[in-house]
């Protein structure tokens, strides 16, 4: 029997004595989003290890969407990216090596315009602006991935525009 604090323990790399942390730990929530979106999230990195992927997906099977991934550690630090079925484009990119491995929180600002453009803050500094139309309609929720970090997550809030 898994618990909703299970869950959250697996998604947030809080480890539990009598079982190893997992590698990989991923939350959705299914809700209606406009295809024009405001997103926000406050989080706190704690290692280098493991990529932490956010966004707003199609379909019930959730394979089809924007992902915007944080890379610690790696020489991109931040990869934004489409993804329709099993292919993942990239469709911008911040080509420098982000340190949020301080212990404080951190806050990502993602919007995406009528047009397509997508603008990435973080820390109130202009990261990433791309431009996709790929995806079109609105979106059907929003999924977290944790791919083996060790992450806080203090807030998400996600609004149409």
């Amino acid at each position: 029997k898994v618990t909703g604090n299970d869950v959250l323990k697996a998604i947030l790399g809080v480890q539990q004595q009598e079982a190893p942390q997992s590698t990989y730990a991923s939350i959705y929530t299914v809700a209606p989003i406009a295809n024009t979106f405001k997103m926000n999230i406050k989080f706190t990195s704690f290692n280098k290890k493991g990529a932490l992927n956010i966004g707003p997906y199609q379909g019930a099977s959730a394979s089809s969407g924007y992902r915007l991934v944080y890379q610690p550690g790696n020489e991109t630090g931040l990869v934004l990216q489409r993804i329709v079925g099993n292919q993942v484009t990239q469709v911008g990119a911040y080509n420098d090596p982000i340190n949020l491995e301080d212990g404080k929180v951190h806050e990502l600002v993602w919007q995406r315009e009528s047009t397509g453009k997508m603008r990435v803050y973080l820390d109130n500094q202009q990261l990433i602006i791309a431009t996709d139309t790929q995806i079109q309609g609105n979106l059907d929720g929003w999924l977290n991935v944790n791919q083996g970090g060790s992450y806080v997550i203090r807030e998400i809030k996600v609004v149409g525009l």
